[in-house]
């Protein structure tokens, strides 16, 4: 990508924000396979941006055909990425990112009334 592509390193705070702002896709490409729930990915939608990553772990429970694309390991990720941004209708992907974020949201704060309960129904039972 030459001059196209920067390479920013972490980023923090009100920096992480004009990051999100500045951008319309966000390339996540771990190949860790024991990948979990990348928080990084729930800031991308937050911000209405749409994610592409590979099918790792447990990211295919976040990233959805709406909100972004999922790379197989075997595919070339840079092939993918850029045939995706070829697809999409950016308004339309900002959008659905915004949405799946909402939904993670809500089926998260679910999982945590359930174990807070679970905790509490324990601690009765004693």
């Amino acid at each position: 990508l030459g001059s196209d592509m920067t390479y920013l390193g972490p980023v923090y705070g009100i920096d992480k924000s004009l990051f999100f702002e500045s951008i319309d896709v966000f390339s996540f490409p771990s190949l860790y396979r024991n990948e979990a729930a990348p928080l990084v990915l729930l800031e991308a939608f937050s911000f209405g941006v749409s994610c592409v990553a590979f099918n790792v772990g447990c990211v295919a429970d976040t990233v959805d055909s709406k909100s972004g694309r999922l790379v197989c390991v075997d595919d070339a990720y840079s092939s993918e990425f850029f045939n995706y941004l070829s697809e999409i209708d950016l308004f339309s992907s900002s959008i659905n990112s915004r949405i799946r974020y909402e939904e993670l949201v809500k089926e998260h704060l679910l999982q945590l009334d359930e174990f807070i309960f679970m905790l509490s129904s324990e601690s009765i039972d004693s």
